[in-house]
């Protein structure tokens, strides 16, 4: 019986312990979670004066003297922004909305701007013209980009006071431990950089313009030099339009890598312009190829390929049309008359051609992108009904719309297709095409003024193509 009374003791005992910590924690949390609820009820009370604010917090149970001294600071604090963001000043010395927000606009500008000059740069590869349209193409003419007339350079203005309260205010609201005369301070360089930076956008716009001004000068330098050296052979075709072309790509080099210095960048190109000249006399020898190379099928597979090297290399100079051109012209011996004298004169240039037709001549020019390489792979005309075969084609014109790139040919497309899909509608093809022309770019546009191609294929597509019509370009 004793050891009975004895354990009861012990349990009692435990109990006895929890029950007085729990009297003791239960009147903390009642009182915590008391201040928690005022804190939050008066900071959901909207339009209390200071003081009001204040004497709602100091009274709420729970509150201590550190609180109270914090919560003091912070109200200060927030009726100075209040004061410089004008929320307390209604019908009276407000800053004029339309004049805030332009500043409010103007300083995210100098924001993003000040400290991180951007670089006058021209987006995208190096190529000289593989721009999408003609807009696109004359921003990228050689010389600085930026407009000296854009407002970034037009010196600024000095704030007016409401300018500098909003800012002011933006630096409070950002940074709500800061003082006023910190906020004021940081305003202070603020505005002085924002003054300032014209100043530094015509540093940049000056260092990119003569950069590209001593490499071109060093290019004309070495090409003049490359003439007396290396002959007429090498450096005549280089025409006006190739030559802005070369120092559009060169000063494209110069903005996209800032390690190239302008030399190495003018060798560069000259060197490129040495090797597309090259390649362009290889195309002329290939365009007077002999009536045998032009027959068997083998010498017609390796003329085709070598053709293709040439596509690279105008492709790099961003000349695909110029070899476009090429590969249509006819293959004309220049004629000459007898003035009175009994002197020669030139009649007619001539011109070195391979008399290909439209689609023929897009096809070595323009290779297909990889999308419309698989576009055409999946198109299967077999299963479809004869009746539905001009809608399947407006369709298939509709999947080449959203499929193709700038660098694709309208005509290489078609013409591909038609050559490999025998119930190939094409008329159907272009006219989807020309109702939906908004979708191309200049050139391709062009392109449709040349239409559908023949029933049958010319002499010159003859001469360069196998006989089934399929070539290791068709792909």
């Amino acid at each position: 019986m004793a050891q009975y009374i004895k354990n009861a003791n012990i349990w009692g005992r435990i109990g006895s312990g929890v029950g007085k910590g729990l009297a003791e924690q239960v009147p903390k949390e009642i009182e915590r979670s008391r201040l928690a609820s005022g804190l939050k009820a008066i900071s959901e009370k909207k339009g209390l004066t200071p003081f009001q604010q204040f004497a709602e917090f100091a009274s709420t149970p729970g509150i201590t003297p550190q609180m109270i001294q914090s919560g003091s600071d912070l109200l200060k604090n927030q009726s100075i922004r209040d004061a410089y963001r004008g929320e307390n000043q209604q019908g009276s010395g407000s800053a004029n909305p339309t004049q805030s927000q332009q500043f409010t606009k103007d300083m995210q500008v100098g924001r993003n701007n000040l400290g991180n000059i951007e670089r006058s740069v021209v987006q995208g590869d190096s190529k000289p013209s593989g721009n999408d349209f003609r807009e696109e193409q004359a921003r990228s003419q050689p010389g600085a980009s930026e407009n000296p007339l854009q407002d970034k350079y037009i010196p600024k203005v000095s704030w007016t006071p409401e300018m500098r309260d909003a800012d002011i205010s933006r630096i409070m609201d950002k940074n709500p431990y800061l003082t006023l005369p910190e906020a004021a301070n940081i305003s202070s360089d603020n505005e002085r950089r924002y003054l300032e930076s014209p100043k530094e956008y015509q540093k940049q716009l000056d260092y990119i313009t003569n950069r590209e001004n001593q490499a071109e000068d060093i290019l004309d330098k070495q090409l003049s030099t490359a003439l007396q050296k290396e002959g007429n052979a090498i450096y005549g075709d280089l025409t006006g339009d190739t030559l802005l072309d070369l120092k559009k790509a060169m000063n494209n080099d110069l903005a996209i890598d800032p390690t190239l210095t302008p030399k190495q960048a003018a060798e560069k190109w000259r060197l490129k312009a040495r090797d597309f000249v090259e390649s362009k006399n290889q195309v002329r020898v290939n365009a007077n190829r002999p009536l045998f190379d032009r027959l068997v099928p083998l010498k017609k597979e390796e003329n085709l390929k070598n053709l293709s090297v040439a596509q690279k290399r105008y492709a790099e100079m961003g000349k695909e049309k110029e070899f476009y051109n090429i590969l249509r012209a006819e293959n004309k011996e220049p004629i000459y008359s007898r003035d009175e004298k009994g002197n020669n004169v030139l009649v007619s240039p001539g011109s070195s051609g391979f008399g290909a037709s439209p689609g023929g001549a897009a096809l070595i020019a323009y290779p297909r992108s990889p999308s419309l390489k698989q576009l055409i792979k999946e198109t299967n005309f077999e299963n479809v009904s004869f009746q539905d075969i001009s809608g399947y084609s407006r369709k298939l014109a509709k999947d080449f719309l959203e499929k193709k790139t700038s660098k694709d040919s309208i005509q290489a497309f078609a013409r591909s297709v038609k050559d490999s899909k025998k119930f190939f509608d094409e008329r159907a093809f272009f006219d989807y095409i020309r109702d939906n022309q908004d979708k191309l770019t200049e050139d391709q546009k062009l392109e449709l003024q040349t239409g559908i191609s023949d029933l049958t294929p010319n002499w010159g597509d003859l001469a360069l193509f196998p006989l089934t019509g399929r070539s290791i370009l068709h792909e």
